[in-house]
């Protein structure tokens, strides 16, 4: 019986948190945000004009957003399915765009690259519902810090490509894609295996252990990020032997993760010699077959919650009163009430200028006069990073304490975006330096705090369905801001240089008007996050007040014992 405990044991650790790391470096590698290193190629291959790229673009967000058929098929399959779907799908997006690129094939009618962007940024969708969902089961008691930590990897993600593929392939757009090609899926398949449902920490000890691991893995991921932003802002470290050392140092950081299970397993092992496991703490293990169960079990669905309320008996949505802000909305409760349309509209405002300056990073650095723009986008990388692992802990830590409401965050951070867009619409070299860092930084943090505002504000019980309609905002914002503003005033400048195929601009007339247009709608922006922010206090003192008391409740029961 110890025996079978023992392998129970280890078997239950190497799912944890074996399979965490794996899906740590999915993340790292998942390719987002990497557009801009091969859409100048996509463009001389095809033949586009600024306007046609930038529909590819919106292709991409439009894949990356549509997570619906993903969220609905992990109610009736497992994980390890999901991911490999998304291995396939991102095969086949990738692989055909990288096959047009380096030309081993011809150039297929422009709705099948439109097709095809969308497929490979569909991939992300497959990879965030395997990962994030099954996160939340695992480690129910860290949800923040651990999806935090999947979406900081997650935006160093084109800095580590850029600079692999600067280093091996000397920035080729096409062996870039063939890395998109080949790295996700593998990962993807690797991933299925071992990250599966496992019990969660049951216990103080446990619980201790899993805190400690996890402030681990983020310093890791910090290190990593600071050695990406000191490689890219020193430029002697970008040739000779000092990128090779940067490129060894980059291997070593990237393995790192796997020093904790490593760390862990000898604690693991040390608590089973003195006869202590799961077991023992009443937990029930989890059987063969519940490994492989959907995420979402439909049993687990309260199907009986909406009856014990007047709205749950109403036969239409048209019926059901508003709930109060911070109440449990339903999700067609949405539309009936004016802060879900201005949380939407700031949310638009904000991620569309920051998607859009990704999605055209490439052109942007050419009308500026750059040859290459690996430097800017491993910029904006890394602003994305420390923009997504800074912002939900900082709102947090003031909403505690000052009750701080969060669309005040939301507004904070759109301040240094309207500044460096209207530098950026000057034509200064510099500006693109910081506005590539710095837009990074809060467009990464627009992301994260996108999610606790909006179960703050309409309740976790409908979350996912409210979360899947209002993060509609970014493929919106793609459209609009991508696919209509800049390319339009793009090729309105843009010329046919000799020798060129494709319409081409340079000078700070590209995209002049279209960064004072951002600015603009972001100051607009800014005003109704001081709406939000003003109509939500009483909201946020409520939570403030929630928090103090469960603190004081748990300081008085150390002090009784």
């Amino acid at each position: 019986m110890a025996s079978s405990d023992q392998r129970l044991e280890h078997t239950v650790f190497a799912r944890r948190w074996v399979g965490f790391v794996l899906a740590i470096w999915l993340m790292a590698l998942s390719g987002s945000y990497g557009f801009a290193n091969y859409s100048t190629a996509l463009k001389d291959v095809l033949g586009l004009n600024q306007k046609q790229l930038n529909r590819l673009s919106v292709a991409k967000d439009l894949g990356d957003s549509s997570g619906i058929l993903a969220g609905i098929l992990c109610n009736y399959v497992s994980a390890s399915t999901l991911l490999c779907i998304g291995a396939t799908v991102s095969l086949v997006g990738n692989g055909t765009q990288w096959l047009v690129v380096s030309q081993i094939i011809s150039p297929p009618p422009y709705w099948i690259m439109f097709i095809m962007a969308a497929v490979a940024g569909n991939t992300l969708s497959w990879m965030n519902t395997s990962v994030f969902t099954l996160s939340v089961r695992n480690f129910p008691r860290n949800r923040g810090p651990v999806a935090g930590l999947f979406k900081a990897y997650m935006g160093l993600s084109a800095a580590i490509y850029s600079h692999f593929c600067d280093y091996f392939f000397s920035s080729s757009a096409s062996k870039y894609l063939l890395m998109l090609s080949t790295a996700p899926p593998t990962f993807c398949l690797i991933t299925a295996v071992f990250f599966r449902q496992v019990p969660a920490a049951v216990t103080a000890e446990d619980d201790k252990v899993e805190q400690q691991s996890l402030f681990m893995f983020t310093v890791m991921s910090i290190a990593l990020a600071l050695l990406l932003v000191v490689k890219s802002l020193v430029p002697g470290l970008q040739e000779g032997i000092a990128q090779s050392v940067v490129t060894a140092l980059l291997f070593v950081l990237l393995a790192a993760p796997a020093l904790v299970p490593i760390v862990l397993f000898f604690k693991v092992k040390k608590k089973l010699a003195v006869g202590v496991s799961y077991l023992d703490d009443g937990v029930k293990p989890i059987a063969e077959d519940e490994l492989t169960k959907p995420l979402l079990d439909q049993s687990e669905i309260d199907v009986e919650g909406d009856k014990s309320s007047p709205a749950g008996q109403e036969s239409g949505w048209l019926s059901r009163p508003v709930p109060r802000l911070g109440e449990d909305w339903f999700t067609l409760s949405l539309f009936k009430t004016w802060h879900s349309y201005v949380l939407y509209a700031t949310l638009f405002f904000g991620t569309g200028a920051g998607m859009s300056f990704a999605n055209n990073l490439g052109q942007v650095g050419q009308s500026f006069g750059f040859s290459t723009v690996t430097l800017f986008t491993s910029l904006f990388s890394l602003g994305n990073f420390f923009g997504r692992i800074t912002s939900g802990n900082v709102s947090e830590y003031f909403l505690k304490t000052l009750s701080t409401p969060r669309p005040a965050w939301i507004g904070v951070v759109k301040l240094p975006m309207i500044v460096l867009f209207t530098w950026l619409s000057f034509g200064s070299g510099a500006s693109l330096y910081a506005g590539s860092l710095i837009v990074g930084f809060s467009h990464g943090s627009l992301i994260t705090l996108t999610i606790p505002t909006i179960s703050e504000f309409y309740g976790l019980k409908y979350f996912g369905t409210n979360y899947m309609v209002l993060n509609t905002h970014i493929l919106a914002g793609s459209i609009v801001f991508s696919g209509i503003i800049a390319g339009y005033l793009y090729d309105l400048h843009a010329t046919y240089e000799d020798g060129e195929s494709s319409l081409t601009c340079y000078g700070a007339s590209c995209y002049g008007t279209t960064f004072r247009i951002y600015a603009g709608c972001l100051a607009v922006a800014l005003l109704l996050d001081v709406l939000l922010t003003f109509s939500s206090r009483h909201l946020y003192r409520r939570f403030k007040d929630i928090n103090t008391h469960v603190k004081d409740s748990a300081v008085h029961k150390s002090i009784e014992k």
